[in-house]
């Protein structure tokens, strides 16, 4: 295989076309020695991994056209068909007697080049080989006569043995199929346009300006937001791929309209709680209606389904819609289960964390009322209801430590803080709805049971590798190649305190996953790109930096990030990948896996909203938060549904706001518009240098008071608003 699973930065792994994998050395009595570079599309192919992904080369003739003019490889431009012959390579000798043979490997990449076979034009020259140098097998099939003829244009010549029309051809198609580095350019970036921009998006406006990375951060925003509300079906079904989404796999080839997991509703999902922060209150119900009825279904069959003579408590099974995959499937293909149940399905308690938070925001989105809990109750008792069960009946669930048991990516047959951190979030989540609702024992219940979580997780995870000294344990995490499951305090933590998470939680949780943050930095190949799993890798890795304000960090993870979900050249250019692979030199990368991946796709929007600051989680503050990195110069909302109180109403409304920065003169210009006025907020500003001494803030033309604090690497300023009639606020920040 030319790349591992889910891409990543790998260079020992990753092949792309023109990479060099070794040297087919040709020694002759004349004393010349010519050297036949082993080029990927040029001298050499795949084969196994081609034949599921085949196009672009099957189904487009200019694509084939190109690789013909590079690929001297006999067969290989069939190479996508089962039943296509052996590969052979047809070289021109010189004159002179050959007298040996030496095949190089190149030490820098995974693999070796094999030859089962050799034969000669003039079977004399062949007794003149040392054997000693190269063994020669006898082939088990031959090449016609006729054949050979027709495969004279692509022979190589030993004595010119990479030509400059091949290398030239080489450079065509790594250019046409992949992303570099000097396609980040105005240029480039203007003659590629969006398919979703400005005027056909229904949600709210964005937009990033400065440098190319900020063009791109826009154009990424509305392709993929849009993206997001489309895979909200009309029945409420959430879809983990677009119906007719390309697959990447292989050096950068695709299976064409695969649309992978159109059928699936995973339950690992985030892609709700965006749509409710753009108030899309209809598709975000019919979403939660749909995971709603697939969790009620485990109690709603009994007693065909049942667990110790009593009904399979309601949770969400790792694809909601196909709650017996993994046991009825998955498990007779390796994938190991201590469960012999089939009744159980195939929980999914981050998935049921996930869900409990995305049923949360909803609510918090829509006013916060007795009336929406009430209508939802049975569901939402159910879900807080499955993990109390789980800890007092150890024997069905196998939970231990007083922490719960997981059998898929979120924790590979162990406990998982991933896991654990989400459900003692939605248990707080749902507390707070109960009391609402006025169930006061349910909300006191499920406070108590996630006290107990806590305590359970401050024993059980904790742990010490030098140098970073006390961090969250990867060994006991979601297994997300990077494990970047081990800064969920951070990135989970914000879907329920808010963006300003990181000065909510305990300081000791905040030192220790600031550790972890940088040791989880050390992952990252090449530096600051984590791509195997855009969403898993790169999107947490920075998330976690924007919430700890480390905005130096910040600026090389957000670029990767962009880079990542840009290709020029392919349909779609703007859609976030499943993963993306990167060359050994970190200069090219590629596609890798479902386009528009529902969980990759959602993070990498999760990771603008955040950089946009929004927070409306306080129903009595509004806090906006702005993080931007150094390249955006200006950015500007417009429309965006915002939940704030104005003269002690709870309304939902459109905010707009904008913000500059000119770094080189010291200054920060924001302004706020919103549809009423604002009883209560805090705005925070920044980042400023840490060296920042003299600092001076106007509020519509006028000195005010404000808050100067160190956070990360930056200072930043808070300022209070509200309690005005005003619904519109100008802020000026000049500092040294």
């Amino acid at each position: 295989m030319p790349n591992p699973g889910w891409g990543g930065g790998d260079g020992y792994r990753n092949f792309f076309i023109g990479d060099t994998i070794g040297i087919l050395r040709l020694g002759y009595q004349s004393g010349a020695i010519d050297a036949v570079p082993l080029v990927y599309g040029y001298s050499a192919w795949w084969h196994a991994c081609y034949v599921g992904h085949p196009e672009p080369f099957r189904s487009d003739r200019e694509a084939k056209r190109m690789l013909s003019d590079a690929l001297c490889v006999i067969n290989g431009l069939e190479g996508y068909d089962h039943q296509v012959e052996d590969y052979y390579l047809k070289i021109a000798l010189r004159e002179s007697e050959l007298l040996w043979i030496e095949f190089e490997d190149s030490p820098e990449r995974m693999g070796y080049f094999r030859a089962n076979s050799i034969s000669f034009g003039s079977p004399e020259k062949a007794s003149k080989l040392s054997k000693k140098q190269f063994i020669i097998k006898k082939s088990q099939s031959s090449v016609s006569r006729d054949k050979l003829q027709n495969i004279n244009e692509h022979l190589i010549e030993s004595e010119n043995a990479y030509p400059g029309e091949r290398q030239e051809a080489i450079s065509r198609l790594h250019a046409k199929y992949y992303t570099s580095m000097s396609d980040i350019n105005p240029e480039v970036i203007a003659a590629t346009p969006p398919d979703i921009h400005s005027g056909n998006f229904p949600g709210p406006k964005v937009t990033f300006s400065g440098s190319p990375i900020a063009t791109l951060l826009t154009h990424i925003y509305y392709e993929n937001s849009m993206q997001l509300i489309k895979y909200v079906d009309e029945e409420g079904m959430v879809h983990e791929s677009g119906k007719d989404a390309d697959n990447y796999q292989s050096f950068g080839s695709w299976n064409e309209n695969l649309g992978a997991f159109y059928d699936c509703a995973y339950t690992r999902n985030r892609s709700l709680i965006m749509l409710s922060n753009y108030g899309l209150e209809k598709k975000v119900n019919k979403g939660i209606a749909f995971f709603d009825k697939w969790m009620m279904y485990y109690p709603r069959s009994y007693p065909d389904l049942q667990l110790g003579d009593k009904p399979v408590p309601g949770h969400a099974s790792v694809i909601a819609n196909t709650p017996y995959v993994y046991f009825d499937k998955l498990r007779h293909l390796g994938w190991n289960t201590r469960y012999t149940t089939r009744d159980f399905g195939n929980p999914e308690n981050d998935g049921h964390g996930f869900l409990m938070l995305s049923r949360y925001r909803a609510w918090l989105k829509q006013g916060r009322s007795k009336q929406w809990v009430s209508q939802r109750w049975e569901a939402i008792n159910e879900a807080a209801e499955y993990i109390p069960w789980c800890l007092e009946n150890p024997d069905l669930s196998f939970s231990e430590h007083g922490l719960l048991y997981n059998e898929s990516e979120g924790g590979m047959q162990q406990q998982s803080m991933y896991c654990d951190y989400l459900c003692y979030l939605g248990l707080l989540a749902y507390a707070e709805m109960a009391e609402t609702a006025g169930k006061a024992d349910k909300s006191e219940r499920w406070s108590k049971v996630a006290k107990g979580l806590f305590s359970a997780m401050e024993a059980y995870y904790p742990t010490r590798i030098e140098p970073w000294g006390d961090v969250w344990d990867p060994a006991k995490n979601g297994m997300f190649l990077y494990i970047n499951s081990t800064l969920a305090p951070a990135v989970i933590g914000m879907d329920y305190y808010g963006y300003n998470v990181m000065n909510l939680l305990p300081e000791d949780w905040v030192q220790r996953t600031r550790n972890t943050y940088h040791m989880q930095l050390t992952r990252c190949r090449p530096e600051f790109a984590a791509s195997a799993g855009m969403g898993y890798g790169q999107c947490y890795i920075t998330q976690t930096g924007l919430l700890l304000d480390e905005m130096e960090d910040v600026d090389k993870m957000v670029e990767w990030l962009a880079r990542l979900c840009f290709t020029p050249r392919l349909d779609h250019p703007y859609r976030v990948p499943e993963g993306a692979t990167i060359s050994a030199d970190g200069l090219t990368w590629r596609r890798w896996g479902d386009l528009g991946n529902l969980y990759q796709m959602g993070d990498v929007v999760h990771t603008l909203h955040l950089m946009l600051g929004i927070d409306d989680i306080n129903p009595d503050q509004l806090i906006l938060m702005p993080r931007l990195s150094g390249h955006i110069d200006r950015m500007k909302v417009e429309e965006w549904p915002t939940r704030y109180k104005s003269n002690g109403i709870s309304v939902l409304e459109n905010l707009s706001m904008e913000m500059s920065m000119d770094r080189e003169k010291g200054e920060i210009l924001f302004s706020l518009e919103s549809s009423q006025a604002i009883d209560e907020g805090k705005i925070r500003l920044g980042p400023l240098p840490p060296e920042t001494q003299g600092v001076q803030l106007l509020k519509n033309g006028e000195p005010i008071q404000f808050e100067q604090i160190q956070s990360g690497d930056s200072q930043w300023l808070w300022v209070q608003i509200g309690g005005e009639k005003t619904t519109q606020y100008n802020f000026k920040v000049k500092y040294q």
